[in-house]
């Protein structure tokens, strides 16, 4: 029945509220089912449908299960579709309840998904060997990733105690001479694609690492190259290497020196032999760890010297090298001695 064929939901009230469930197929049969609030049971009538000419429609129906001695056997009701597609009249059943209904069409459609376009993360990271920044260098490169962004960009370094600080209050702080154990300079904000862009460096003693994050791919590569390039020419290719290789250097030591002791039959020649590799490691650890920065930046007043004049750059470069070999060719200038004029070997 074109206009009253499908699902309705709504209430009734009256002598017995409660709420109403009406399927109907296309020829205006279908089944009814009525819930009372006061009760838990649900009543299930077979009903039809009768259209009238002037737009009454008259349903009827009996129920399904068995009648109880003063329950409802037949339920009927008369009412209208109004403008709004609502159904809406008044009910009875065969044992004096009535009351008024109103039913609303219920045919859930699955509506179409909204298609949402796909968004694309770029990260771009690079890890660096070991740089040396002087201070208003640190500041500069700063100030480039307070440039991509609105929000604030924050500083976290450590100069014995731990600090977090803005743009305006890095520059006008009082510092302490002396080195920074880590710097951390991050950026975000959220971009028009609802992700956020991201910059963030990471200077340390481990790694020195730059991130670059965005949804837009030629934002994302254009920041990451043109930072990559301003951090890479801090890069000190001496130190990075002479740290590389001080680890390598020390195995080698002591591998030379469990062969050469296999060779020494007196307990004290073994014994200063020991000491004198043992000196010869600990000497190159120490001058690895402490010496050799893989993060170099002085803060506080004395950084005008900005720690890459000559003589810092000199040391970094010559003298890494130059202890290295010292310290290796001391290592074999003393066990040639003591084989020497011990006669060991």
């Amino acid at each position: 029945m074109a206009g009253i064929q499908g699902s309705w939901n709504g209430r009734i009230v009256g002598t017995h509220p409660g709420n109403v469930s009406l399927k109907l197929d296309e020829e205006g049969r279908g089944l009814l089912r009525l819930k009372e609030a006061d009760f838990s049971e649900v009543l299930a009538f077979r009903v039809e449908v009768k259209s009238f000419p002037d737009g009454r429609l008259d349903l009827t129906g009996y129920r399904v299960d068995p009648v109880p001695e003063s329950g409802a056997g037949s339920f009927n009701a008369v009412g209208e579709v109004d403008s709004e597609g609502n159904f809406r009249g008044e009910w009875n059943t065969d044992n004096n309840a009535a009351g008024d209904f109103l039913l609303f069409p219920s045919n859930l459609k699955e509506e179409p998904k909204k298609s949402i376009p796909a968004v694309s993360l770029r990260m771009e990271r690079h890890e660096f060997g070991a740089v040396s920044f002087s201070f208003s260098e640190l500041v500069r490169l700063f100030e480039s990733i307070q440039n991509e962004f609105q929000a604030p960009v924050f500083i976290s370094f450590k100069q014995g105690v731990h600090n977090i600080l803005s743009l305006s209050n890095f520059k006008e702080a009082d510092f302490e001479p002396d080195m920074a154990d880590f710097v951390t300079i991050r950026g975000a904000e959220p971009s028009d694609a609802g992700l956020n862009k991201v910059i963030q460096v990471d200077f340390g003693q481990k790694q020195n690492v730059l991130t670059v994050q965005g949804p837009d791919e030629n934002w994302t590569f254009a920041t990451f190259e043109r930072l990559r390039r301003r951090i890479k020419s801090k890069e000190d290719f001496y130190v990075t290497y002479a740290k590389r290789y001080v680890g390598d250097l020390n195995f080698l030591l002591f591998c030379l020196a469990l062969v050469f002791l296999m060779g020494v039959q007196n307990d004290i020649h073994r014994y200063v032999s020991m000491l004198v590799v043992i000196l010869g490691i600990s000497s190159l650890t120490f001058y690895n760890k402490k010496i050799l920065r893989n993060f170099k930046c002085c803060f506080g007043e004395q950084n005008s010297a900005e720690t890459r004049g000559i003589k810092g750059a000199v040391f970094s470069k010559v003298g890494s090298l130059l202890f290295t070999v010292v310290d290796g060719l001391l290592v074999a200038a003393a066990l040639w001695a003591i084989k020497t004029y011990f006669g060991i070997l």
